[in-house]
């Protein structure tokens, strides 16, 4: 599996913030939204829908980076859930919870305007996962590139 309990990887970086449509049965403690930048494989959020009946949980990076692949990891570590981004999205998917989710990485920032072109990525401040119902999420992993440097950001969901 890919995550071990004190495991980090080199240039892992941490998201700015984690949000969510609405947690479960509005219990903030056991499923809020952090617990998915919590670097825990015990704690998972749980998302229910919001006001506009969507289904949502959003990851807020420091700055805008270029996105390679994201995977949703199960609550032992092991990846279900592949997604592989090109220069227009990242809507290649690979495992089994597939067709249960769409994820978007878009910049709600400021781009810089320094970003040369990478036809393997997308690039983004933002990853979003939407599903069609209810879910809980113990962890992602966001590969991507900044610069000539690859980092791997690892995110409990």
């Amino acid at each position: 599996h890919l995550r071990e309990k004190d495991w980090n990887l080199d240039g892992e970086i941490v998201p700015v913030s984690a949000a969510q449509s609405r947690t479960l049965g509005d219990n903030e403690e056991k499923y809020a939204a952090h617990h998915v930048i919590d670097i825990n494989l015990e704690t998972y959020s749980s998302t229910a829908p919001g006001e506009d009946g969507k289904r949502w949980l959003k990851i807020t990076l420091d700055q805008v980076h270029c996105v390679e692949q994201v995977m949703q990891l199960d609550k032992d570590g092991y990846p279900t859930s592949t997604w592989t981004c090109s220069i227009r999205d990242c809507s290649n998917c690979d495992g089994v919870y597939c067709s249960r989710y769409s994820l978007t990485v878009y910049t709600e920032g400021a781009a810089p305007d320094n970003l040369s072109p990478e036809s393997s990525c997308k690039y983004g401040d933002t990853v979003k996962l939407e599903a069609i119902d209810n879910f809980i999420a113990y962890e992602i992993v966001i590969i991507g590139k900044q610069g000539e440097t690859t980092h791997y950001k690892t995110y409990y969901i």
